[in-house]
């Protein structure tokens, strides 16, 4: 009846009071009452017009009421099409900025060192936003996604729009090159450039493996004038050849090659990417560390390390290995050497 005399502009004196304020006083007038609230929202909000530029959202904080509070995992899923058709639907200087505030609250706070508050935050945000809702939420906004990334006039705002589209696979023309675009960069002579497509590249996982060739060619780079930022560019060549699985013995060696390097950002991609590409890498290790000497205290550690953490792949490092352990008198190698023979066997 409530709606019925709102329609009929019954409602409100002298002038009747507009169809927008009227639902939202309905949905506040409802409090908490979950059911109520959805069923209203549901029934009547397709009358909502957009709201002006920089003023509180009310649509907008009622589905993120509704939708945070909804244990239903049906009736969930019903919210957040609703949220995705507001914003398919919807459109204000505003906009871009709460279409990816919404998307981040889907995001889990880094918990490298399993710390139990941490951990129940995460348990939290992961209950009241669902990493299977984020997907569905992009797949159904994603052409806003695109479009919105570049509307702002902040920097860090911009790459961290860029930074979550890259992420999740989501196309950005004239920010997130292509593949081909990629190559051609790197093929080019533009470090400043290549180091802000490696910066996304490193975000893909295996998505660059096309790239193997031309990443792998850039260790052959020199330059007098730029010589910290293309070792920058190798650097990130390292990482993502790590992120691809690259078995290039070229590539391996050039790695093997600066896990003992002064730049922390060489050595800590060098041995990271080893880490990852695991087995292929083991003869190019094992190379190595037959050429070191009992003054390649460091590098022999290094390397040792690198082969145990191959585990069982590591087996043809056992002669090498045991070779040195009977020359050796650094107690940090010979640790080193026991543990990585428990692993290989």
């Amino acid at each position: 009846q409530y709606f019925q005399l709102l329609n009929a502009g019954k409602i409100g004196l002298p002038n009747p009071v507009e169809y927008d304020h009227a639902l939202y006083q309905m949905m506040h007038g409802l409090g908490k009452q979950q059911e109520l609230l959805v069923y209203t929202y549901g029934k009547y909000a397709d009358k909502l017009s957009t709201e002006k530029d920089y003023v509180v959202s009310n649509h907008l904080l009622y589905l993120n009421r509704m939708y945070e509070a909804e244990v239903n995992q049906e009736a969930k899923e019903k919210i957040l099409r609703w949220m995705a058709g507001y914003f398919k639907t919807h459109h204000n200087k505003k906009s871009p900025e709460q279409l990816y505030d919404f998307a981040r609250k889907f995001k889990l706070k880094d918990n490298p060192n399993n710390n139990r508050s941490i951990d129940e935050d995460n348990k939290e945000t992961a209950a009241k936003y669902p990493e299977k809702h984020l997907q569905l939420f992009i797949d159904q906004c994603r052409a806003q996604f695109t479009s919105y990334a570049t509307e702002t006039e902040f920097t860090s705002q911009l790459e961290d729009r860029v930074d979550f589209c890259v992420q999740h696979n989501i196309e950005v023309p004239g920010m997130i090159p292509t593949m081909d675009e990629a190559n051609q960069i790197l093929k080019g002579n533009d470090l400043k450039e290549q180091l802000r497509v490696m910066k996304l590249l490193i975000q893909m996982g295996s998505k660059p493996k096309s790239l193997e060739p031309t990443l792998i060619s850039l260790f052959d780079k020199r330059s007098l004038e730029d010589k910290d930022k293309l070792i920058e560019v190798q650097s990130y060549a390292m990482a993502i050849l790590g992120n691809i699985r690259t078995s290039n013995p070229k590539a391996i060696d050039y790695m093997i090659s600066k896990v003992m390097s002064f730049n922390y950002k060489e050595s800590d991609n060098a041995n990271e990417a080893i880490t990852k590409i695991g087995k292929a890498a083991v003869p190019g290790l094992i190379k190595a560390l037959k050429a070191t000497t009992i003054h390649d205290g460091g590098l022999r550690y290094k390397l040792i390390v690198l082969l145990g953490k191959n585990g069982k792949d590591a087996k043809p490092a056992e002669p090498t290995l045991l070779k040195i352990q009977k020359e050796n008198s650094n107690k940090d190698i010979a640790y080193a050497i026991e543990a990585a023979l428990q692993a290989i066997n």
